[in-house]
This record gives C-alpha cells, structure tokens and sequence, in this order.
C-alpha cells in the first residue's frame, strides 16, 4: 500500500510583516527653550561671552548632530531573513534558503510566533526541494510551536502519518496518525494505514482490534470489507496462534470473496 504524498504550498509573504523599525531619541527641550533649540552644546554656545548673533547663528550651521542610529530588533531580523529565504526558493536556490533559515536557529530570544513563522518556511523549502527528512522534522517542528491553525494541524499530521508510512517508520507512523484523528481527521486511507502499521510493527493483538472494529462498522453499514481487511484479521490470528479466531476470519473471508470453480 503506496500513500501518495503531498505538496506544501509555500508560506505567503501575507506572514511578512513590514521591515526595519527606526529608534529616534527624543531631543530634550529644557525650560523656557525655544520649539526647535536644542538643549546641551549648542546652549553653551548661545551663552558663550563675545559671540554675536550672527556668530551664534554660524556656529549652529556647523554644527553636526549624530543621526539616530537604526535599531533591529529580533523579529525584524527574522522576518527579514524568512523574506530573503522566501525569494531564494522562489529562484529555486534551495541550498542558500535553508541556509539562511538555519542563521536564524542561533536567535536565543525567539518567539512561538517566530518558531512557527521559520518552521512554516522551512517546510515550504523542504518540501519543494524534496528532502523529506527535513521535511518530516519541520513539519513535526510547527505543530510543537502550538501557533498552528486547527486546519494546518490537521493536514500536517495526515501528511506525517503518510510519509513515515510510506518510509516504513511505522512506530511514527501510528503516532502521527492518531494525532491526525484526534485532530478531527477523517480519512479512510489513513485508518487504514493505521491498522497495517500496527500490523507491520509486530502488534497483532492491536492490529486484530482494529481492523476486528472497522469490519464491524462497514458490516453494521451493509459496507462489504476489503480483501485487506480479511487477510490482516486472518494473518494476525495465525501470528498469535489463535486457531478460533483464525478459522473465524477464514469462514468469513471465504464469505465475501469465495473462489470462483
């Protein structure tokens, strides 16, 4: 059983706030000042004996005043990072975009808001570079940060619980298929990987339960259950050694799908 695989849309720039906030302290003004007289240096000058107006005026000309330096903060670098990974996997440069993500990793002071905002980046470039390991880490990575909407829970698990299937994971699988249904999920396919997880990771007894209450659903339904279903029910009996349950599972199979003379 193949699960095909999904494709991530990559983050919108929708996520991207405006860049570069600027700092500009305040010029003090002291009391009975002028509007527009700036306090310290220049006053001393102003007062200074022998000065003329027009002196006065020429040393205010040549006057420099520091510009206010930009201040950056921690989030303006990261959106302004995410933008510039963003545009790099637009160029298909796929290398130099998670590089510039994983700078991002060595920020200590980082929001959930900017976990999730990185993490959401890098499963878009995962995902269209096709490094699934990566991939799996990121996806896992934005459901932790607890930022993620229910729908994007819902689908990212669904996408875990396919991926670690289809690469035979199956202890991940199981997990992140439950949390897919606990998520509100609702997908056959997925059941159904479920129940051969349980199957191929050596847990026939959960197995046997599993695929035992599906059957008994569709039967309850007047739904016919697949051959998969029967010959798992059958496979896990023989495995536990459960001759009743074994023979059981056989009549039944021979039931729905009897062969053809």
């Amino acid at each position: 059983m193949k699960i095909r695989a999904q494709y991530i849309a990559p983050i919108t720039t929708t996520f991207i706030m405006p860049m570069f906030g600027m700092c500009v302290a305040p010029i003090a003004l002291g009391q009975g000042s002028r509007p527009g007289t700036v306090i310290g240096a220049t006053s001393m000058i102003d007062d200074a004996p022998g000065k003329s107006k027009a002196g006065s005026e020429l040393e205010h000309s040549k006057l420099k005043i520091p510009a206010a330096p930009i201040v950056q903060s921690s989030a303006d670098r990261i959106k302004l990072a995410v933008q510039m990974a963003q545009e790099l996997m637009k160029a298909m440069k796929f290398p130099e975009s998670l590089a510039k993500l994983a700078e991002l990793d060595s920020v200590s002071d980082k929001s959930t808001s900017d976990n999730y905002l990185i993490e959401r980046t890098r499963v878009a470039v995962a995902s269209s570079a096709g490094d699934q390991t990566l991939l799996n880490r990121s996806l896992e990575a934005v459901i932790a940060t607890g930022q993620a909407p229910a729908n994007e829970r819902t689908e990212f698990a669904e996408l875990l619980a396919r991926n670690y299937f289809n690469q035979k994971n199956f202890p991940k699988a199981i997990t992140w298929s439950m949390r897919y249904f606990s998520e509100g999920g609702t997908e056959v396919g997925i059941r159904r990987a479920l129940v051969l997880s349980y199957y191929l990771n050596n847990d026939y007894a959960r197995a046997t339960q599993e695929v035992s209450a599906d059957i008994q659903a569709e039967e309850k339904a007047g739904i016919k259950p697949s051959e998969e279903q029967l010959r798992v029910l059958i496979s896990s009996a023989q495995k536990l050694d459960d001759k009743v349950a074994y023979a059981t599972a056989l009549e039944k199979y021979a039931a729905y799908y009897p062969k053809v003379k």
